[in-house]
């Protein structure tokens, strides 16, 4: 298993607009040794998943972005890469004693509230993954947040204590390390068992937001591919993948 695919290789901006697009700014350039780590005090432009924005306080969070090649990984399993970052970022909050569930696909929340968010943009060559940027945003000790935001959390505002940011990039890095290092090595049915435990709203009925209703239905799977499985209320069987619905309502 590889231990050290995140190492040393590390770039330290005072401010960038996003570090996802200066990552992949430094790609179209060069080619820079996998692990690369960018990480930056502020975020101008700080991004979510499409269409959303990230807030991040400067100095005050975890704004960072790495650079993979998983040539190895098929694309139709290409969200193992984004399993693989949720259990990280979950495994480093409970070094914090801080209990975290992951809200399909990829957002880490505590109770009811959002505490650290993924986004994965990966570069694609004749049905090979050739470089993927993860891009990670996690609370720290930012306590105020836009009114615009409904939902967040900070590691700060749940312990009521600072935090040492450079500590939790440390936690953040050997977890990363960790459980990266299982998905290079092939781990993939431990990646997702994990994954499917840790998953919020895991075979409890909510009400979901399908086609402009609301619908009851429970999460009974998630694909390799990332395809989300309910049980609707009646019984049936129903599949969607992100954007195509919404929860809980």
């Amino acid at each position: 298993m590889n231990n050290k695919l995140i190492s040393n290789n590390l770039i330290s901006l005072d401010q960038v607009d996003s570090t996802n697009d200066y990552a992949r700014m430094i790609l179209r350039n060069n080619r820079v040794p996998e692990g690369t780590v960018i990480l930056a005090d502020e975020q101008l432009k700080g991004k979510g998943q499409p269409g959303n924005s990230w807030e991040s306080e400067k100095g005050k969070n975890i704004t960072m972005s790495i650079i993979l090649y998983p040539k190895k990984l098929q694309l139709n399993k290409h969200f193992f890469l984004a399993m693989a970052t949720s259990l990280s970022i979950t495994s480093c909050l409970k070094d914090l004693e801080i209990e975290t569930r992951i809200k399909w696909p990829n957002d880490i929340y505590h109770g009811q509230k959002k505490i650290a968010g993924i986004l994965i943009e990966n570069s694609i060559q004749q049905n090979t993954i050739t470089e993927s940027v993860i891009g990670i945003g996690i609370n720290i000790n930012q306590i105020k947040f836009s009114s615009a935001l409904s939902n967040p959390t900070s590691v700060r505002q749940i312990t009521g204590r600072y935090t040492d940011i450079t500590e939790i990039c440390r936690i953040l890095i050997y977890n990363l390390n960790r459980w990266l290092g299982k998905l290079y090595a092939g781990y993939l049915k431990e990646i997702r068992s994990k994954y499917m435990d840790n998953l919020l709203l895991l075979d409890q009925p909510a009400i979901f937001g399908i086609n402009n209703s609301k619908r009851k239905a429970t999460i009974i799977d998630v694909e390799d591919d990332g395809t989300l499985v309910l049980r609707m209320a009646g019984g049936s069987i129903q599949k969607f993948f992100f954007k195509e619905i919404e929860f809980p309502l």
